[in-house]
């Protein structure tokens, strides 16, 4: 069986970029109302142009540009994945058809899987098992998996504390098969699920269900967020990581990975390091001073930022409905 690799990522932050001066400014209020923010690690953030579509113009132009830069064309292309919070300007047709539709691809496989910070792990481990089922039946095949986060617009932009949550980002990447290629080896992928009262942790509200059509659904702050047990659910990582991973890989084998953790929270990615003993050398927290909590695509952009770095590299999103997941490669 040939080795399944990730060719190429390419990602884009929003357009507006506000720093923690830019929103104190905004809010009339001091600086010291956001440490938290300082604490966690954020030092600005940035958000698409809704009124100009921005989320699917820059998904479309990241689809054409990845292809360009790598010579490819669209027939090479076997199909599509996508994973994002489904708030933005399509439910039906989702995001994900849209795009291939806007991009050129035509007639091929188009899936649209999971959401929220961990849906970026769900989406790649459904696309490497797809990859898996077409080399064993001696199918040469390229899939296109790509992640958005804008669930800017189910927050309340009028409140300081929702309004810097997330940042806005989009990526894509190039997942094949083909020995003619060359990438990333995907070494391990899986995900999991922790089916507790805290799934409810994290909620979006279905804007359609409400008592009221006349529900400002923009104006009134639809997302939910218990942060004392997102903060609990972080510092288990290790812990999941290893339920994961038996029978794979050892603890020290684990240990000596470079881990690119969902890059939401500075302070709770060291606290876990801590935790475990695990050496924060080895652990990238760049990403949540550089772009903010990018939430779906977050990992997948310090994996960009970090793809040619020697070694396996372990990523390991986690978030929404309690998912976490393990993507080694090497």
């Amino acid at each position: 069986m040939n080795d399944i690799k990730i060719i190429d990522i390419q990602y884009k932050v929003g357009e507006k970029e506000e720093t923690l001066a830019d929103i104190a400014e905004k809010f009339n209020l001091g600086l010291k109302r956001f440490q938290t923010l300082k604490r966690v690690g954020i030092e600005r953030i940035f958000k698409f142009d809704q009124q100009k579509s921005g989320l699917k113009k820059h998904l479309v132009n990241l689809v054409q540009r990845i292809l360009e830069k790598n010579k490819l064309r669209l027939s090479e292309i076997s199909g599509i994945f996508g994973s994002g919070n489904p708030v933005g300007e399509y439910l039906v047709p989702n995001l994900t058809t849209v795009i291939g539709y806007e991009a050129g691809l035509r007639n091929i496989s188009s899936k649209e899987i999971g959401q929220g910070c961990a849906g970026g792990i769900q989406v790649i481990e459904s696309a490497y098992s797809q990859l898996r089922s077409d080399s064993l039946d001696g199918i040469d095949s390229i899939y296109i998996v790509m992640g958005w986060e804008d669930v800017n617009v189910a927050i309340n932009q009028k409140d300081h504390t929702t309004a810097t949550l997330f940042s806005d980002a989009c990526y894509v990447m190039l997942v094949s098969n083909r020995s003619d290629l060359d990438g990333r080896k995907i070494k391990f992928v899986k995900s999991m699920s922790l089916l507790t009262e805290d799934i409810f942790t994290m909620t979006i509200e279905n804007p359609f269900y409400t008592d009221s059509i006349a529900n400002d659904f923009i104006n009134n702050c639809r997302f939910k967020m218990n942060g004392p047990l997102v903060y609990k659910f972080g510092l288990k990582l290790f812990d999941y990581i290893k339920t994961l991973t038996k029978g794979k890989y050892t603890e020290e084998q684990l240990r000596s990975m470079y881990m690119i953790p969902h890059q939401a929270n500075k302070r709770m990615i060291l606290a876990m390091a801590k935790k475990y003993n695990l050496d924060e050398n080895l652990i990238c927290t760049d990403g949540v001073g550089k772009y903010g909590n990018t939430a779906n695509s977050s990992a997948f952009i310090s994996l960009k930022d970090n793809f040619d770095r020697k070694g396996t590299i372990m990523v390991t999103p986690f978030g929404l409905e309690l998912m976490t997941g393990v993507l080694v490669i090497e």
